[in-house]
């Protein structure tokens, strides 16, 4: 990558930034032994401010971390971790990037060294007794590698997966097993002493081979696994072999590091293109497997164990310039010994427009729109739903893409009915019905999210004996939301047909009434009254006694809506209603 303004700025860990340049570095604690502070530390600088997390893993699963995390390897959204204390070891599979632990193998074996060989299986190399061991992560299992000849007698600390087979590095030799019958084939015999560094070239189809005094030598993976002639680069006590761009990478335990370009070598002995500034002796620095370069940009990171103890140092540098991007240690970070960057041009980098995404809830539906990034000039998508109808609580994680890199916010969504429906009708009028007589009316409600809402009820809506009846009509919507309404009902068992007589002679007045009922009629043909509750229930009467108007105290009736029904001596009937306030 190139960056050429150099910027200046401090943070809480003490580091140094000298380019354009952001990243994400999980850095991976060895922890001190007897101890379970081993684990995952992720910085990221694509965010401002930047972050720095405590041990991903212990926060995830609010526990404590490891006793000697060993290795720790990623594929997709999973991610392996090997614990090799003196007894009790574990091997645990996690969701990546968040850790939260799948399953966990215990083990009284040495997990030394991981690898992943396809999103569902990955092998471990155990160092006491020595075996090999293949996961499978579809259903959380594992198993033992044949090995009918014993040629695995120790742990590995490189194994390379190349078309279906695994290439473990076992002392002075390479293994070989198939991966499809999890079987030892054969092993690759070499005599270039104790491999320091295996790395696959797939332009070329060779492993390449590191020792620890400078010598590389290639196998011809096409060409009968043939040996390629020893290259003495010149440089002593190296380790950490990577390749990037058709281009070995190496350092040396004085804290250079050196190319060897596999197109066009050069003169030997190497010169030296980085040397790092990190504290730690020659033992501390590189510890284990702590370089990386990402395979992107070619930018690369190198980490420090310094004297042993938190915190842990890194250097993360351009990989075209060698300038230093940042340089920094992060508390708690005890022995680092494995590291994986990921680097982005800043040009390039994803600021979301919000730092957090609001709730959106609605009644009955939700219509998302997209959210932006960079004022406006990127906008996320998602693979979740944008519109929701039904009632629930939902997420959505939007991705903010601008083709080098990208990142991810979660909004959530709330679809809750909270709203009652409404009766189109305020107050039911009485209904008048005949013995056997079957009620088909059903009054309608008005719900802001279904429109319409017909009432039901566990009334019964035929009657046998005459009298004022009551039926609770009910309202429901749905969604958990429901209005009740209570209607009368007169049931009118005349068998001698005779007709109720009319109502229009008679008034009654004010209604709704608080205290005192006026009667008004235009002859005296009623001459009893009563007034019911609308359970039918006799709440008062009065006698008319030939009076055409008449006053009834109504102070003592609760406020509601009751019925007054004035009679003859035949037994006819008329009611009106009646409201106390």
């Amino acid at each position: 990558m190139k960056k050429q303004i150099t910027v200046l700025f401090t943070w809480l860990m003490v580091a140094t930034s000298f380019a354009q340049t952001t990243f994400t570095l999980d850095l991976i604690a060895e922890g001190n032994f007897g101890t379970t502070n081993g684990d995952v530390f992720r910085r990221n600088t694509t965010v401002s401010p930047p972050t720095t997390s405590s041990g991903v893993y212990q926060t995830a699963n609010s526990t404590t971390g490891f006793n000697v995390l060993q290795d720790f390897v990623v594929l997709g959204n999973k991610a392996i971790i090997a614990e090799k204390p003196g007894s009790n070891c574990r091997v645990v599979i996690a969701d990546y990037p968040s850790l939260n632990e799948v399953h966990t193998f215990t083990t009284s074996n040495a997990p030394q060294t991981l690898k992943f060989v396809s999103p569902t299986k990955a092998y471990v190399s155990m160092g006491n007794p020595g075996d090999l061991q293949v996961i499978n992560l579809a259903n959380n299992t594992w198993s033992t590698v044949s090995d009918p000849t014993n040629k695995i007698s120790s742990s590995s600390s490189f194994m390379e997966h190349i078309n279906g087979v695994l290439y473990v590095a076992m002392g002075q030799n390479i293994v070989k097993v198939d991966t499809s019958t999890n079987a030892v084939t054969g092993v690759i015999n070499l005599s270039l002493g104790n491999i320091k560094g295996m790395v696959y070239d797939q332009i070329g189809n060779k492993i390449w081979i590191l020792n620890g005094s400078g010598k590389l030598q290639s196998i011809d993976i096409a060409n009968s696994f043939a040996l390629g002639t020893i290259i003495n680069t010149g440089i002593s006590s190296t380790k950490l072999l990577r390749l990037y761009n058709q281009k070995l990478y190496f350092w040396s335990s004085s804290k250079k590091m050196y190319l060897y370009n596999i197109n066009t070598p050069g003169s030997l002995p190497l010169s030296e293109v980085f040397t790092s500034t990190l504290p730690g002796a020659s033992y501390s620095f590189a510890y284990g497997r702590s370089f990386d370069i990402d395979t992107n940009s070619g930018d690369f990171v190198i980490c420090s164990a310094n004297t042993f103890s938190a915190p842990g140092h890194y250097q993360v540098v351009d990989g075209s310039t060698y300038s230093i991007i940042e340089t920094g240690s992060i508390p708690n970070c005890a022995i680092p010994n494995k590291c994986i960057l990921k680097t982005f041009d800043q040009s390039l980098s994803i600021v979301p427009d919000l730092d957090s995404l609001a709730l959106v809830s609605g009644q009955c539906s939700v219509q998302l729109t997209a959210p932006t990034a960079n004022s406006g000039v990127i906008t996320a998508t998602t693979t979740d739903p944008i519109s929701y109808t039904s009632q629930g609580n939902y997420t959505v994680t939007w991705t903010y893409s601008n083709g080098s890199a990208s990142m991810s916010q979660t909004q959530s969504v709330i679809v809750k009915d909270t709203i009652p429906p409404v009766p189109t009708i305020s107050v039911l009028d009485t209904i008048k019905v005949s013995c056997d007589e079957q009620i088909d009316f059903k009054p309608m409600a008005l719900d802001n999210c279904v429109d319409s809402v017909t009432a039901t009820t566990n009334s019964s809506l035929m009657y046998t004996t005459a009298g004022v009846k009551d039926i609770l009509w009910t309202y429901a919507d749905g969604n958990g939301n429901s209005t009740t309404q209570n209607q009368p009902v007169l049931v009118i068992c005349n068998e001698t047909d005779i007709e109720e007589l009319s109502g229009e002679n008679i008034r009654i007045y004010p209604n709704p009434v608080t205290h005192f009922l006026h009667i008004e009629m235009n002859n005296d043909v009623y001459q009893k009254g009563v007034i019911y509750d609308l359970r039918g229930r006799i709440q008062q009467k009065f006698s008319m006694n030939a009076e055409l108007n008449k006053t009834v105290d109504v102070r003592k009736l609760s406020a509601g809506i009751y019925i007054v029904q004035f009679s003859d001596d035949l037994g006819n009937y008329f009611r009106k209603k009646m409201i106390i306030q």
